[in-house]
């Protein structure tokens, strides 16, 4: 029996990291690897009801090891299909 509740734990614990997002944002195909990533960070950081985020490009670059300016060319073009504000 404790075999079985340690693999239970397992599973609870692997099922709470993850981020819920639309469809769209999945399959919108005018959107680069890069500018999804880039949007995908944002979105798990403004969990739960959160409607801003306020962080750095250099967080944002070095957790996508990505550079300054890459970044910045994500985030414009992420900012531009779905209309967020900087």
């Amino acid at each position: 029996m404790p075999k079985v509740i340690k693999k239970q734990k397992k599973i609870v614990d692997l099922m709470t990291n993850y981020t819920i997002t639309p469809n769209f944002d999945i399959t919108n195909l005018r959107l680069s690897d890069g500018a999804y990533r880039c949007y995908m960070l944002l979105q798990h950081l403004a969990y739960a009801n959160k409607t801003e985020v306020y962080l750095s490009i250099k967080y944002i670059a070095v957790s996508l090891e990505r550079s300054y300016r890459s970044v910045n060319r994500y985030m414009k073009e992420s900012f531009s299909i779905f209309r967020v504000h900087i």
